[in-house]
């Protein structure tokens, strides 16, 4: 082997069946495969196991020469014959599933020929010796299935076992003798072979990045696990991170848990970083900040530790998702959304570490929500910089540096002396934020929904629930986006262009649009925004209710209307 790694051209029977050639020991004839314990564990469901079968099936008949089932990445040890599976852990547990139920079915036949191959095609007659060690949940099921033991196993690797007997039924012994050639023989992979634990992990990345499968957060994971080196705190940690997964999922009904989960490491990783980390750029920065670290494995635990803590803390759950009978405030009743909440999470997480009352702690949120919302409206994306002063903010009221008592007062005085000395300017008294929204020539849909459900928000009775941007809710044109003269006389077609993508022009309607209904004339439209049988619930923030026709004039008027109600909904400063 020359260098960190070597990349070979290997069949089934030479992956599993040869030992490599860099290993010293020779207790064991085969190479011992390790899952290392941080990886996922096997989660390759009937779709997956299926389609392998049958691409193996139909390549053996069109594809006699070969089969390429991609790369497979492990480290190896140079003095025993252990070998990590850094990357490969589905086919080759899969695969060593598929040898032992065929090669178990040939051993009973009563053809000498037939037994004699496939001893030769078997990689070892206890395939446990080949995938030893899974990750600790997978182990187990996997020895029992594979000794045909009563054990109760794992149901994921238990169902992949069954898979397999079953595709097999119909086949007869030459057909199974045949497919288990193919299979050892004439299935090949790219064996990526490392020595260097850093090469291993940065071909992996690398793999994954380019679409292997791995989401965000399992590299997150994965990398943080890598670094543990005390067997015993890496059992727990990954319990507790287990635990708190199915916690989540049962909060969040199994809903945006990654996000959340990814999130608050970006949090955490911010305040101890000093500077804002977007979560979808985490994983780079993650391992370069452990990379700066002299013990890795004590920073990896601590913030494994922290996050598991947090996110598993009922107070911070509700606070991402109360329950109705909770009477914590949530995100809604900041005025965030949950991408508004990752800009402003860092500032947020450490309001609640100090645990302020709810009072400073929402009336702090909500000023700093607000301020970024009129920004966005306004076509300016709040982005690195604001991400950077609020994660500043945050680390000092994190540091306990601010006093409960001067929160408000300091994150008002911290914006304003920010837009002071930078060429951006987050901070707009009303005025200047009502005059500017008055006079917006063009608006973004996505935009007008969220101040059009603000304002209804803020006008709704107490009964009813609030309303978040949905697919169910559109934003329907009252001067419509194709021009129609005979309905709409008062535009031609230079002041339609200049209007209809106009806030004043734009209201939000419950259910699928009709195009048939933006062709109406203002009168009609007006009666049906109206309409009881229409079940308009937002008829309260149509604001079209005094006038008697529909023109640049009303446009004008009624987008200066809106204005105002929303500068008092997205208040830019807690008094």
């Amino acid at each position: 082997m020359s260098g960190n790694f070597q990349v070979q051209v290997k069949n089934i029977e030479h992956v599993f069946g040869s030992k490599n050639q860099s290993s010293q020991s020779s207790e064991n004839p085969f190479p011992v495969y390790h899952v290392p314990h941080y990886q996922r564990g096997f989660s390759w469901k009937k779709d997956e196991i299926v389609e392998f079968l049958e691409d193996v099936r139909d390549a053996s008949k069109s594809q006699p020469d070969g089969y390429f089932i991609g790369p497979i990445t492990i480290l190896l040890n140079e003095n025993t014959d252990r070998c990590e599976i850094i990357d490969g852990q589905q086919r080759l547990t899969t695969i060593a599933l598929i040898i032992n139920h065929l090669s178990a079915c040939m051993l009973k036949s009563g053809d000498p020929k037939t037994q004699n191959e496939t001893r030769r095609y078997l990689i070892a007659r206890d395939c446990k010796a080949v995938i030893h060690h899974l990750r600790k949940d997978d182990r187990e099921t996997f020895e029992s299935v594979l000794e045909l033991s009563e054990t109760k196993p794992q149901l994921s690797i238990k169902e992949a076992n069954e898979i397999i007997c079953r595709h097999f039924e119909n086949y007869n012994e030459s057909e199974k003798s045949k497919f288990l050639s193919y299979l050892c023989n004439k299935v090949i992979c790219i064996a990526v072979e490392c020595l260097d634990d850093d090469i291993s992990y940065q071909i992996f990345e690398t793999l994954n990045a380019r679409g292997r499968g791995l989401s965000p957060l399992d590299l997150i994971r994965n990398k943080l696990f890598s670094t543990i080196q005390d067997e015993k705190t890496l059992n727990l940690l990954l319990d507790e991170w287990d635990r708190l997964y199915v916690v989540l999922k049962r909060v969040l009904n199994g809903g945006q848990t990654d996000s959340h989960i990814q999130t608050l490491f970006s949090i955490v990783l911010s305040i101890k970083a000093g500077k804002w980390l977007e979560p979808k750029s985490l994983f780079p920065e993650l391992r370069q900040y452990l990379r700066n670290e002299t013990d890795a494995s004590k920073v990896s635990t601590d913030l494994i530790n922290l996050v598991c803590s947090d996110l598993a803390n009922t107070t911070y759950i509700r606070w991402i998702r109360p329950t109705q009978s909770s009477n914590r405030p949530s995100l809604q009743d900041c005025l965030l959304d949950f991408n508004q909440y990752k800009i402003l999470g860092t500032f947020a997480y450490s309001l609640l570490t100090r645990d302020f009352g709810d009072e400073v702690t929402v009336g702090a949120i909500k000023m700093a929500g607000a301020l970024i919302k009129r920004t966005q409206v306004l076509g300016n994306i709040p982005g690195m910089q604001y991400g950077q002063l609020f994660t500043e903010m945050g680390k000092e009221i994190y540091q306990k540096e601010v006093l409960e008592d001067d929160v408000l007062e300091y994150v008002h005085e911290k914006l304003k002396d920010h837009d002071a000395s930078s060429k951006g300017k987050l901070v707009l008294d009303d005025e200047q934020f009502v005059r500017r929204l008055s006079d917006l020539p063009v608006i973004k849909e996505e935009r007008a929904r969220d101040i059009l459900i603000a304002i209804y928000n803020a006008k709704r009775d107490v009964q009813t629930l609030r309303v978040s941007s949905s697919s169910d809710l559109h934003v329907e044109h009252i001067l419509p986006q194709e021009l129609h003269k005979k309905n709409w006389p008062n535009f031609d077609t230079d002041t339609h262009r200049t209007y209809h993508q106009r806030l004043g022009n734009m209201m939000i309607l419950s259910g699928k649009k009709n195009k048939q209904a933006a062709r109406r004339k203002f009168i009609e439209k007006q009666k049906k925004y109206y309409s009881a049988e229409a079940g308009n619930e937002f008829s309260k923030v149509a604001f079209i209710d005094e006038f008697d026709d529909w023109n640049e004039e009303t446009i004008k008027e009624r987008q200066h209307t809106i204005a105002n109600e929303i500068v008092n909904v997205w208040a830019s400063k807690i008094t």
